[in-house]
């Protein structure tokens, strides 16, 4: 009576290739971790190769028209790649003279770095203002002592 109350399936067993494969596995279950393990170094070995490119260059071949035209142009005119040198002071203020003067030697410094074609700060900066109908330009910091709390208002407003 017990055997009529067995519902289960008898698990088919069979010789095809599917069989066959499935013992295979399991019967080399602890090679699998291996080859898995080993495939992924060798993947990750190839993500040291990965770069990448913003460049819209990549999208063009070095004979393309424009893309000769673009080298033309930066060649003789520069190209856009930039940087830049932030400088925060503690209590905030910028205009400073200890700032304005670390600024100024920045400045000179970043002149004789190769390949440099503009440098810009505070201490180069022209400032351009209206009075009437004459333009002005100015030094955004001129060179009078900066310790004044007048010229250090005319810096920070910008009226050089």
């Amino acid at each position: 009576m017990a055997d009529d109350l067995n519902t289960e399936a008898p698990l088919a067993v069979g010789t095809g290739k599917a069989q066959r494969l499935a013992s295979l596995i399991v019967a080399m279950r602890w090679v699998w971790p291996v080859v898995t393990l080993a495939l992924l170094a060798v993947a990750f070995i190839g993500l040291t190769k990965i770069s990448f490119d913003p460049s819209a260059r990549q999208f063009f071949s070095e004979e393309n028209p424009d893309r000769v035209a673009l080298d033309a142009f930066e060649a003789e005119f520069s190209k856009d790649d930039n940087v830049m040198i932030v400088l925060v002071p503690k209590d905030g203020d910028v205009f400073t003279p200890e700032m304005l003067a670390l600024q100024g030697r920045i400045t000179e410094c970043a002149w004789q770095l190769p390949y440099v074609r503009r440098v810009n700060s505070l201490t180069n900066f022209q400032n351009t203002s209206a009075e009437g109908d004459d333009m002005l330009v100015r030094d955004l910091v001129p060179d009078l002592p900066l310790w004044r709390p007048t010229a250090r208002c005319r810096v920070r407003s910008g009226l050089g």
